[in-house]
């Protein structure tokens, strides 16, 4: 377990396949309830309705993009809300019940159109939750095909 935040990481680039993947190494976590967990990168007990995860994202291409957040948490929190922003989008999407903080399930949440190039912000953020939001593993913003 690490402390949250250390540091501001640099801009997140896309791989070769476009796609990009945040993750707790590369996130700049704002608040003070947050663990870090270096062997999955995850990041977790989300206590506090102002904490944000955020990352910055270099040389994205307009266009639309999947959403996939990979995430845990108990049945308990099925009805916990986040909202994740980026630019003037955005999408409020639920937990998904796995049963445990340790089993994490992929999910697509929707999906985002970027219309300006070059370097942006997105940001997770609670909505409305109990307990602690979800253990959230990585975003995974995934390009659409062009026809």
């Amino acid at each position: 377990e690490d402390e949250p935040g250390a540091g501001r990481p640099g801009p997140v680039e896309a791989g070769r396949n476009g796609v990009f993947l945040l993750n707790g190494r590369n996130a700049a976590i704002q608040g003070d309830s947050f663990r870090y967990y270096e062997p999955f990168d995850t990041i977790g007990y989300w206590n506090h309705p102002k904490d944000t995860v955020s990352w910055k994202l270099a040389n994205v291409k307009p266009g639309d993009y999947r959403v996939m957040v990979s995430q845990a948490g108990p049945a308990a929190w099925k009805d916990h809300q986040y909202k994740l922003v980026i630019g003037g989008e955005q999408l409020i999407a639920k937990v998904a019940p796995t049963d445990s903080m340790n089993k994490h399930a992929e999910i697509e949440i929707g999906s985002v159109r970027i219309t300006d190039p070059g370097d942006c912000e997105l940001a997770v953020v609670p909505v409305e939750f109990k307990e602690a939001l979800m253990n959230l593993r990585s975003v995974r913003l995934i390009p659409e095909s062009r026809e």
